[in-house]
């Protein structure tokens, strides 16, 4: 185990599970542009550990 798995064992650190989920739902009913644009917004404001 690495030493970020041990932080997320933790939970020092938040794993990017939100992120995925929102994209998943986001893909059930939203177009190429709207998942882009979610994808991107996720990127800039979320700060996912592994983007």
């Amino acid at each position: 185990a690495s030493y970020h798995h041990a932080c997320l064992a933790r939970g020092l650190l938040e794993d990017d599970g939100e992120w995925r989920q929102s994209m998943h739902e986001a893909s059930e009913m939203g177009t190429g542009v709207q998942l882009r644009h979610l994808f991107v917004t996720i990127l800039l404001f979320c700060v996912p550990s592994q983007p």
